[in-house]
This record gives C-alpha cells, structure tokens and sequence, in this order.
C-alpha cells in the first residue's frame, strides 16, 4: 500500500506535510512529485502555514508564486486519469522562460541551390519578439542532424531548466512528410523525437512545465487547396537515422506544437522579409501578449488568411492547461 502523501510529517508538531518542508527548502521538483501522487499543496499546518506562505518568507518568491498557483487546479485523483477539461481554469504561471531556435539557412550537401533566403530575418523577428516578452534567446545556425540531436540532449539535460517555466524550441528548415525536417546536411529527423527529449521521463526539469516546439517548416508539396492523395504515405517513423530506427518511448505531457500548415502541406516564405507564419505569429505576439496560446494561434491562422496563406496547426500533448507568453516584469532577469 501506498503511504498518504497528505499526512503530515510525524516528526513535526506542528503538523507540517512533507509538501511545506519542501517549500521551505525550495525543492521544486519534490514538490511537483508529491503532488503527481495526490499531494495537496495547499493544505496548511496546525498554525494555518501553508506551503506558499513558507516558501515566500525563506526566500523562494518564484516558488511561492508557482504554488499560489496550484489554488487552481483541481486535487488530483491517485490512480486515475482526470479529465483535460478539468484543468481548463488554469493558466501556467510563467515567470522565466527560455527560447532556443535552430535554424537551417545553408544545406552542405546540396548541389542545388537550397539556400533558405530570408531564414536570417525570421531568426531576428523572433529573437526581437520574444525578448520583448521577456524570454531569453540561444541561437543555433546550419547544425547537422547529428550536431542538433546533441544540442537537443544537453539542452533537455541542462540544469538551468530547473529555474525557468517554459521552454520553447523553434526549428527552422526545409521539411519532408508531415513531421519530417532536415539538417543542414539534409539528413532526415522527424519531431517525434526531438519531443522525446523532452519527455517526463527524458527531461525531469520541464516535467508539468510548458513545452512550446515551433516548427517553421514544410509537411509536404501541396497548395492548401490541392487535392492531396491518401495512398502512398511514408510511414515517417521507420526511417533509419544513422544507423538505427528512432521512436518516441517515452510520456510526452504539457506539450504544444505550432506548425506553420496542415499535413502535407507546404509553408511559404518570403525570401526578403522571412517566413509568412513566423511573421504573422510575431506580429500577433507583439500586439496580444496577454491572450492564451489557442486565441494567439487563431489570430495568427485570421492573419495568414487574409494574405492568402496556408492556415497554422496546433497541436496538443495532454494535458495542457491555459498558457500566456507574457512573462511577469518582476521576474525579468
């Protein structure tokens, strides 16, 4: 059987749950593990101190921000799965947050000319962008398939994951099928398993934090009103990537995916001003930094509309609760 993570503390009169020494401590991520198991991070102790209230006065504001928060949402129900509906009140608390862009400009194996001309504009639109709304911005240009998988891994590996509460990865380059991409040495990689790096299991530090993928790339050759075949579809998941089959085998949650189109669609881009999606996504992020990621992703897909351009996709990894890009002022570093 099961212990009651609710139960206070046996060593402590005053009736503490494991839940605030936690907190009094700072320690995030035991918090977020009790709490998968049905903690309640709001039940006080016998003098009415709750876990917010004793991380705010040792010091961990952020901490104590992220657990006034969890007022929100609804106790968990051990053993059970509890419906995304539920949860539909809530919105993450995002007080730092980090952006980390690939961007495929120069292909080196390419006899033809495959140069992404205006790729450099969009790298600044989206740098601009979201400093603007408070993130941080690592850039990386014409890495491999290889050189990516291993930026990937360091970054999902990175402890300075544990001091921000979202994380959005950006890819820029020319696509295949659906969630196919390229390397800048146009080996293929699939967004399957760029997710799985970030998995529950892959990358603790973002677990039950928000995971924006941003995927600025084609899924396919057709115009949006082409008539695309059903028959014929590589099943994407059984390509070899160096060597070995790759698939996702891990739990993917708190996940949203941003493509610029539909399946087996092409993205267009402007080779002056950049990519017509990140564009529109920019401009729309730049004039509604309060509104929730679904309306920002309506008002860009109202946007690419009115030009003429193929409609956006999202895509939700459950559960994912409300979340706003505006990063609090007060916790800009």
């Amino acid at each position: 059987p099961r212990a009651d993570v609710n139960v206070s503390m046996f060593v402590s009169p005053t009736g503490a749950t494991a839940i605030l020494y936690a907190a009094a401590r700072g320690h995030r991520q035991a918090i977020e593990a009790i709490v998968s198991w049905g903690g309640d991070p709001k039940k006080t102790d016998k003098d009415g101190v709750s876990p917010a209230m004793a991380a705010r006065r040792n010091g961990h504001k952020s901490l104590a921000d992220w657990l006034d928060h969890q007022e929100q949402i609804p106790p968990r129900r051990v053993g059970k799965d509890v419906p995304v509906d539920e949860y539909s009140t809530y919105v993450y608390p995002n007080t730092r947050g980090k952006v980390v862009y690939f961007n495929c400009i120069n292909y080196t194996k390419s006899k033809k000319d495959k140069i992404r001309r205006g790729a450099d504009k969009d790298a600044r639109n989206v740098e601009e962008t979201f400093e603007l709304l408070g993130y941080t911005f690592v850039y990386h240009e014409d890495k491999t398939v290889a050189e990516m998988e291993n930026e990937l891994e360091a970054i999902a590996k990175n402890p300075d994951l544990n001091y921000i509460d979202s994380l959005i990865i950006v890819i820029g380059t020319h696509g295949g099928e659906r969630t196919m991409f390229v390397g800048a040495d146009e080996e293929k990689y699939d967004i399957t398993w760029v997710k799985d790096h970030f998995s529950d299991e892959s990358c603790p530090a973002m677990k039950n934090k928000p995971k924006v993928l941003i995927c600025n790339f084609c899924r396919g050759s057709y115009a949006e009103d082409a008539f695309v075949p059903a028959a014929g579809r590589k099943h994407v998941h059984e390509v070899t990537v160096r060597g070995k089959v790759k698939r996702a085998l891990h739990r993917i949650t708190h996940m949203v995916i941003l493509f610029p189109c539909s399946e087996d669609i092409s993205a267009k881009r402007n080779t002056i001003s950049g990519s017509y999606f990140l564009s529109a996504l920019c401009d729309v992020l730049r004039h509604n930094q309060e509104d929730e990621v679904d309306v920002i992703m309506n008002k860009t897909a109202t946007a690419l509309a009115d030009q003429g351009k193929p409609s956006p996709q999202l895509v939700k990894e459950p559960p994912f609760h409300k979340f706003i890009f505006k990063i609090s002022p007060i916790f800009k570093s």
